[in-house]
C-alpha cells in the first residue's frame, strides 16, 4: 500500500453553508470549516487552543488567531485546490471585516432539501450561473413542508418566470416561453 500523500491528495469538501463568524458551530462543523480532522479539532479544545463555550460549541469570531494561523499555512496553501483556498481567502475576509459570508449553491436536488417543521423553516434560492464567470443568479425560492406541500415564491425578474411542480415537487423552471436547461443549483437561505 502506498503512504505517501502528495500536494493531489483527496480534498475535504468545501463548505457550502453560509458563514458568520459570531454564530457558534459544533466541533464537526468548525472541522470542515478548516478541512481538520474531526480529532484535531476535539484535542485543540482539550488543550486549551480552541476556545469552546461550555456547551462545547465553537465560535469562529474568538478562535480567529487559529483560524488564520491554520489557513495562512504553507501546508494548507499549498495542498488546497483552487475552490478551497478561494473559500479560505473569504473566511479569511469574513473573520476580519465580521461579515457574513454567503452560502456557495450546489446543484439542486430535490431529495437533499430540509424539509420545515414547526419550529425550523428551510427556504432555498434556486437558480443558474448564466455564464461561466457570473455570479448565482436566483430565480425563486422554494421551500418543502410536512404532508408534501410546497411553497414557491418567484423573484421579481424583468421575464415572465413559471415554476412547475409535478406532486408538489419542482420540475422545471421557464424564463418566458424558454425552458431553462442550464444545470439548476440550490443555496440554503
Amino acid at each position: 500500500m502506498n503512504s505517501k500523500r502528495g500536494p493531489y491528495q483527496k480534498q475535504p469538501p468545501v463548505i457550502s453553508k453560509a458563514f458568520d463568524p459570531a454564530k457558534p458551530l459544533s466541533q464537526a462543523a468548525f472541522s470542515s470549516l478548516l478541512g481538520l480532522n474531526k480529532s484535531s479539532a476535539h484535542r485543540g479544545v482539550e488543550n486549551k487552543i480552541i476556545f469552546a463555550e461550555s456547551d462545547s460549541t465553537i465560535i469562529p469570531a474568538k478562535n480567529s488567531v487559529y483560524i488564520i494561523k491554520h489557513l495562512l499555512s504553507k501546508k494548507s496553501l499549498l495542498h488546497a485546490d483552487p475552490v478551497r483556498r478561494e473559500r479560505n481567502f473569504q473566511i479569511l475576509h469574513a473573520l476580519n471585516s465580521n461579515t457574513k459570508l454567503p452560502a456557495i449553491p450546489e446543484p439542486f436536488a430535490v431529495e437533499k432539501m430540509k424539509v420545515s417543521d414547526e419550529d425550523n423553516f428551510y427556504y432555498y434560492d434556486i437558480g443558474t450561473f448564466p455564464d461561466d464567470e457570473s455570479e448565482f443568479m436566483p430565480l425563486l425560492q422554494y421551500g418543502i413542508f410536512p404532508g408534501g406541500e410546497s411553497e414557491i415564491l418567484v423573484y421579481p425578474n424583468s421575464e415572465t418566470v413559471t415554476a412547475v411542480t409535478l406532486k408538489n415537487k419542482l420540475v422545471e423552471i421557464h424564463v418566458d416561453s424558454y425552458r431553462v436547461t442550464e444545470p439548476l443549483f440550490m443555496c440554503l437561505k
